[in-house]
């Protein structure tokens, strides 16, 4: 009888110390649903997933795209010898990331909620041209790897970045020839 009970108790201690076992994200195995969105189960909840966000959209106001595009020209005359003019801009763009429940209510169901994964941080820098690395490179002697950062708390935000004045003649010629 005393065998029974200390097995009966060595079974209860595993049951108890595997529970927590159940509850760690690294243990638990992810899913990709439609071939490129990660999903994790929910450790209490089986109906609950968590999805990793995949897309990152320009945010959109009343229909268009949320966007600043400053372009400035600064000359300033000292005389014939020596005009001096400063160029450059500012562009501001605010993104969010996509929503793929859509997704992932068609692939693996209606009976199940997905939540995405919390993000508590994100680098992010704008490449459209290498107008940017080749004046800070000739003026520096190094090359910069990123145009500008910044970090992101969940669902979006908006980023600034400094522009050369190469990057923001190039930006407002595609501006004003409709090109985006």
């Amino acid at each position: 009888m005393a065998f029974n009970k200390a097995a009966g108790l060595l079974v209860l201690l595993l049951l108890i110390g595997t529970t927590g076992l159940l509850a760690d994200p690294v243990l638990t195995r992810p899913e990709t649903v439609a071939d490129r969105i990660i999903i994790y189960p929910d450790h209490k909840n089986p109906k609950l997933f968590y999805y990793v966000p995949t897309r990152l959209n320009l945010s959109q106001a009343f229909g268009q795209p949320n966007f600043f595009f400053y372009k400035y020209v600064y000359a300033k005359n000292q005389g014939a010898d020596d005009p001096r003019s400063t160029t450059g801009g500012v562009l501001t763009l605010s993104v969010e990331f996509g929503d793929e429940t859509q997704i992932l209510k068609k692939e693996k169901g209606l009976q199940f909620e997905y939540r995405p994964v919390p993000v508590e941080t994100i680098d992010i820098s704008l490449r459209y041209t290498g107008l940017e690395n080749k004046e800070e490179q000739a003026e520096t002697g190094e090359e910069k790897k990123t145009l500008g950062s910044n970090k992101v708390l969940w669902t979006g935000k908006s980023f600034t970045f400094p522009l050369s004045g190469a990057s923001a003649s190039y930006l407002w010629k595609i501006y004003e020839e409709k090109k985006a």
